[in-house]
């Protein structure tokens, strides 16, 4: 009988790689945990393929264990030892696969490759064992920040990273405190590529007007370590405002204003001026917060009260311009005219703007009255509005050169200064 062995060949390919000596460059990973066994990626190339030929059929192919693949520590002290690779795979020309059995000393290890036929192959590569895992996972919150506050019946989303570095995350679940708080989905979590896990719970509110919600997420890896990480925000009650004090405040800001309602809260609660926080300072009550306006265009607002997400009903708020003095007509009169009639020209007068004059180097103010449109016979001096634009002021004849004062109670002053001369009669 004719028996028939088969022959290993070492098949070296054809074209303009064939004269390049193989080499192997990395490992992939190139450092793991020995817990269990671990599948590695030798790159490099080009390693040839050995052929193994059934010399009775004729048959050809990829040799099973064409290579001999060993992990040899850099310092071969503390019971490290060589360590073989464990069915090395040829994939292609640039990569070969293998396993390394589990229990591998922590250490550096150098990686030596040979082909079939025995010839080692040039080897730059290096794999670090960890030993066994002994790290938990650490986990990261990525929002919401601490301490948030929010509104009852809202959805809270919670972002959390959880890396194990070399290891492997197993599972990642959640849980959360009473009284704020329902899951809007599953509590337990399986990783991203990212290593990102997502919760939602909606808020709900507690027995005071703030209560806390303790979030707790706990990660385990594939070896059974186990780690926590905290996060605590708070539910609001929504406030109530009833009151502000005074309505109106000056476009320039700068105005105390005091809203009045219930379930304020200490170093919490803001004034919101058209959706913008203005600060505030809470009575230890907790029924007014106080705050200084700032800037804001003329006209309407709306002022409402915000602890966190939880946001009051708003109330109507305005906003004054200062009157501006622009022209004056005539700018002069003769002391001895019973009476002197002055147009005045400018912006954002209205019934509360209060008219001074003062005479020469005086600080004194004298007032010029608002005579309202159904006053038909006021006493002179007085002062009746046109328009916003417009006002005549009536005055008694004086002496010398007039500055004039328009003077908002509500936002500041606008002044001509030598705006008026009585000339001595001719």
């Amino acid at each position: 009988m004719l028996l028939t062995t088969p022959l290993t060949l070492l098949v070296i390919g054809c074209g303009a790689g064939e004269n390049t000596a193989p080499s192997l460059k990395q490992v992939v990973p190139a450092s793991a945990y020995s817990d269990s066994a671990i599948s590695v990626r030798l790159l490099g190339g080009p390693f040839h393929p050995p052929v193994q030929v059934d010399t009775y059929s004729g048959s050809a192919d990829v040799s099973a264990a064409p290579f001999q693949i060993s992990f040899d520590p850099s310092r071969p002290m503390g019971g490290r030892r060589s360590i073989a690779g464990i069915d090395p795979t040829w994939i292609d020309d640039q990569e070969i696969d293998a396993k390394l059995p589990p229990g591998m000393l922590a250490g550096v290890y150098s990686v030596s490759l040979r082909d079939a036929a025995g010839n080692a192959i040039a080897s730059s590569a290096t794999f670090t064992s960890l030993g066994p895992d002994i790290d938990p996972p650490h986990i990261v919150f990525l929002g919401p920040m601490p301490a948030t506050v929010f509104a009852p019946g809202e959805t809270i989303t919670v972002d959390v990273r959880v890396d194990d570095g070399a290891g492997q995350v197993r599972s990642v679940q959640w849980s959360a405190s009473s009284p704020g708080f329902s899951p809007l989905g599953p509590t337990s979590c399986t990783p991203d590529e990212n290593g990102v896990c997502e919760f939602t719970l909606t808020a709900q509110a507690g027995p005071d007007v703030l209560d806390p919600i303790n979030i707790t997420v706990e990660a385990e890896d594939d070896v059974h370590n186990v780690t926590s990480g905290y996060l605590t925000v708070d539910v609001a009650w929504k406030p109530t405002i009833t009151s502000i004090s005074p309505p109106e405040s000056s476009t320039a800001g700068g105005k105390p204003i005091a809203v009045y309602g219930r379930s304020f809260v200490v170093n919490l609660s803001q004034i919101l001026i058209d959706g913008m926080s203005i600060g505030g300072v809470v009575d230890p009550s907790g029924s007014m917060i106080q705050a200084v306006t700032t800037m804001h265009v003329p006209g309407d607002a709306q002022v409402a009260v915000s602890n966190g997400d939880s946001v009051s009903a708003s109330l109507p708020f305005t906003f004054i311009p200062p009157p501006i003095l622009k022209l004056i007509n005539p700018s002069h009169a003769y002391v001895d005219t019973p009476s002197i009639d002055i147009d005045i020209s400018g912006n954002n007068f209205r019934p509360e703007t209060e008219f001074y004059w003062t005479q020469g180097d005086s600080s004194d103010r004298n007032s010029i009255p608002y005579a309202p449109p159904a006053n038909v016979s006021p006493i002179a001096p007085y002062e009746r509005l046109c328009s916003p634009s417009r006002v005549t002021l009536t005055l008694l004849p004086g002496e010398g050169t007039i500055t004039i004062v328009a003077h908002d109670p509500v936002s500041n002053d606008s002044t001509l200064v030598d705006a008026f001369t009585f000339d001595s009669a001719p």
